[in-house]
């Protein structure tokens, strides 16, 4: 029984630790397993979406993606607070968002590079 358990708990975390890397949904096989492709670097990550809980002040969340290398990439959460970063060399992009207070309100995001891609959530 204690090896049952063991073997349905390694299964479990492989697919969380699977499910957080930034491959196409349909570049997984069972369990949640890549089937050995080359991830799929999205403008957003694919880590990030709708619903997910942020750190509150005096943390500060982090949101990413990935463009080409220099493309400057325009945050703005709850059409107030306005942010732009710039790509590095490898194409990664990130941006440090505002300290928030805990709160049960939702915020709404879009990022726009100027290369055309853009996202919400």
């Amino acid at each position: 029984l204690r090896g049952s358990f063991s073997n349905k708990m390694r299964c479990f975390v492989v697919a969380l630790l699977g499910r957080a890397t930034d491959f196409a949904p349909t570049h997984y096989g069972p369990y949640g397993t890549p089937l050995g492709l080359t991830p799929t670097k999205s403008f957003l990550s694919t880590t990030l979406g709708s619903n997910m809980v942020l750190q509150r002040a005096p943390k500060q969340a982090v949101v990413w993606g990935f463009v080409a290398a220099g493309t400057v990439v325009t945050t703005t959460m709850d059409s107030i607070h306005i942010m732009t970063t710039a790509a590095d060399a490898n194409g990664s992009w990130k941006q440090t968002l505002p300290a928030t207070e805990a709160s049960s309100t939702a915020h709404n995001f879009t990022f726009h590079a100027v290369t055309g891609e853009s996202a919400r959530m």
